[in-house]
């Protein structure tokens, strides 16, 4: 059931002032964690699999994987222009709230949500400080993916639960919207977060950890993209950014060839090829050990023919 308002229309959300960031969160797993999964952010099993919810890493150089990321990235982009057009837009504008999309994509790739948390200005018309324990559930989008469509938008209510996969999420981004407003004063950005098992650090033993990886896509283009690991708040410990790189310089993803400092396409590369379209020609991207080609539409990366020794990945 769609749901309407007389608040008017909105095709955007900013997430403060003071960050002056378009935010899209969206986590890389296939589905949303339920409560109080991963609340310590900590874990000490011996299995090779991830447990339900987290990613492996992308090594640069495994191109199938950098593939299966960017597909994942270009459905987290797709998934939030629609819950804005034609799920928030139904419910009408939240005003001078600060408002967060998390959009989770299922395993498949056939299907979507996308859940709006918010923060509504104090007693004095300013805005709380912009972290979990001060923001609230607002609005939940469903939808099809494969016809797209949105099937159900349904308002919410209530605080974001302390402890939750949910606030992690909010904190986590959060800190790396603040760190992305450093790199790139007044730009716009859609922010999709994801969250990898990866070797603890300082301990003894085969113990793992959990790390967010948040991928920072310009929301017109005109800034930089950019990729940062972030350290998700673990009991009094805030969430804190470890690492941040500018993956595409402002304007780059315009540019033919389109030049990175890395020596492979990484995933936002591909998702930004994906995002022209089926029926636009292929990307040629310029990296310091070569030419590559990502096809447009479906991200598929190969070496480019004037390269020795063409190379295939899907």
């Amino acid at each position: 059931m769609r749901l309407r308002s007389p608040w008017g229309r909105s095709t955007a959300a900013v997430l403060g002032t003071g960050l002056a960031l378009l935010l899209a969160a969206a986590p890389g797993c296939s589905r949303m964690a339920q409560e109080g999964e991963f609340e310590e952010l900590g874990l000490g099993h011996a299995s090779s699999e991830p447990p339900p919810g987290l990613m492996r890493p992308v090594a640069p150089d495994d191109l199938g994987s950098v593939h299966e990321r960017g597909r994942l990235l270009h459905q987290l982009e797709k998934s939030l222009t629609m819950a804005y057009e034609d799920g928030l837009a139904s419910v009408g504008s939240a005003g001078t709230d600060a408002v967060l999309p998390l959009v989770d994509v299922d395993p498949g790739g056939r299907s979507a949500q996308v859940m709006f948390v918010r923060w509504r200005p104090l007693a004095d018309g300013q805005l709380p400080p912009l972290r979990a324990s001060t923001a609230e559930r607002w609005l939940l989008v469903s939808m099809l993916l494969t016809p797209d469509r949105v099937v159900d938008v349904e308002l919410l209510q209530g605080p974001v639960a302390e402890g939750s996969h949910l606030a992690t999420r909010v904190d986590t981004v959060v800190v790396a919207a603040e760190r992305a407003r450093q790199l790139a004063p007044g730009a716009l950005f859609h922010l999709f977060d994801l969250y990898e098992e990866v070797p603890a650090q300082g301990r003894k033993g085969s113990g793992t950890a959990v790390m967010g990886r948040v991928y920072a896509l310009s929301a017109d283009g005109d800034g930089p993209d950019l990729e940062l690991v972030v350290a998700p708040p673990k009991r009094r410990e805030p969430a804190a950014v470890t690492e941040a790189v500018v993956v595409h310089a402002p304007a780059m993803i315009f540019q033919d060839p389109m030049e990175i400092d890395t020596p492979t396409p990484g995933p936002i590369t591909v998702a930004r090829a994906m995002l022209r379209g089926l029926e636009a020609k292929p990307v040629t991207v310029q990296s310091p050990q070569g030419a590559w080609t990502v096809a447009s539409g479906t991200g598929l990366v190969q070496r480019a023919e004037t390269d020795e020794g063409a190379e295939h990945h899907p």
